[in-house]
């Protein structure tokens, strides 16, 4: 009877041992997938800062780092670099004590970057190269190469950052800066649609000495919204390649650019494009508080003839408007930009030097 008995149930415990050996088999083989999947993202993370660098030192760059690791697993992708460096052929310089950058599995097209420890800048000022170290409490970038309607996205947040000069002891920095970047997908070729969108703000930026306004060196809010329209194609050079969006009606729209600084508030929108020479000309119209200020400025900078002063603090003042709502009168002022020369109605404000588009060759 007993026998008989486990003859029935050898048969039911069989087919259960089957179903979780193929449960086993299967996790096994999916453990595998993943890690696999995982070890061929961090194998292309490494190729990819291994390219970077060869390109950047094949273009006269002095590129390079002391250590890359790759963590994570199973989680996300870590790649950290030690001591990263980037010197330009003009001697302009940055470096970080270390570099982070973070891609999921689940997100390949989203990668995170952020900048940890001391970090240091060397730029032109005043013709001559300066040195800034220091350190932020955030400095963190996402890019996205995976938009419904964009090639690509990338966010730029900084807070807190604060460098400053070696030599001279100068301060420079930002309390906060939000810049937004993307690239749109195939923007029309008659420049009626927009190739790349640029959104930067920063609030309590303080500024190089060197740099200071007649208002100090503090800015209270900076805000530029713009958009290029029409793509720049590709061409033998560089040149050929900004004429032709020229000819096709190129246009970088300023919607919005803003500055909030001591005494001065000024706020515009306008257009600006390339004139035969490839130099920038267009018109915007500033609304203005603080033109009393601007013009004793001018005065102080031998900008404009202090005998000139009190009559254009009249005529302008007759011209203000005081908002409904209160506060101080704002000016509206048609700008004009042309023979590299910036004008403020017929008033000459300053002349800009010729620009050189050759420092554009590397982003092209």
């Amino acid at each position: 009877m007993d026998s008989k008995l486990d003859d029935i149930a050898r048969p039911m415990i069989s087919s259960r041992n089957r179903k979780l050996l193929s449960g086993l088999v299967s996790l096994v083989v999916l453990t595998a997938a993943y890690a696999g999947y995982w070890s061929y993202l961090a194998g292309q993370m490494r190729s990819h800062v291994e390219k970077q660098t060869a390109s950047l030192i094949a273009q006269r760059f002095d590129a390079g780092y002391e250590r890359l690791a790759i963590t994570g697993f199973p989680s996300n992708v870590t790649v950290t670099l030690d001591k990263v460096g980037i010197t330009a052929p003009d001697g302009t310089h940055f470096r970080a004590e270390q570099m982070v950058g973070t891609l999921s599995p689940f997100s390949p097209a989203r990668l995170t970057v952020s900048l940890k420890g001391d970090l240091q800048t060397r730029f032109l000022l005043q013709d001559r190269l300066r040195t800034f170290t220091g350190v932020a409490d955030r400095f963190d970038a996402d890019v996205n190469a995976n938009g419904k309607t964009t090639r690509w996205q990338a966010d730029l947040r900084v807070e807190n950052l604060e460098m400053v000069e070696t030599a001279s002891g100068d301060v420079m920095g930002v309390s906060y800066l939000k810049a937004q970047a993307q690239a749109n997908t195939a923007p029309d070729p008659s420049a009626q649609q927009s190739a790349y969108d640029l959104l930067v703000r920063a609030t309590d930026a303080q500024l190089p000495k060197r740099l200071s306004s007649p208002w100090g060196n503090t800015v209270k809010e900076a805000t530029i919204e713009a958009s290029l329209m029409g793509g720049i194609p590709k061409a033998h050079t560089l040149q050929n390649s900004l004429a032709t969006w020229r000819d096709i009606g190129g246009t970088l729209q300023i919607l919005r650019l803003s500055l909030d600084q001591g005494p001065v508030h000024l706020a515009t929108e306008g257009t600006l494009a390339l004139d035969g020479a490839l130099q920038p000309v267009g018109r915007a119209i500033a609304r203005v508080s603080g033109y009393i200020e601007i013009i004793d400025a001018l005065v102080d900078r031998q900008v404009m003839r202090p005998r000139d002063a009190p009559l254009a603090k009249m005529v302008l003042g007759a011209l203000a408007k005081r908002p409904e709502t209160g506060g101080r009168s704002i000016l509206n002022v048609p700008l004009t930009l042309k023979n590299r020369t910036l004008y403020a109605g017929p008033v000459a404000l300053t002349r800009f030097d010729r620009i050189d588009w050759d420092f554009l060759k590397n982003l092209m």
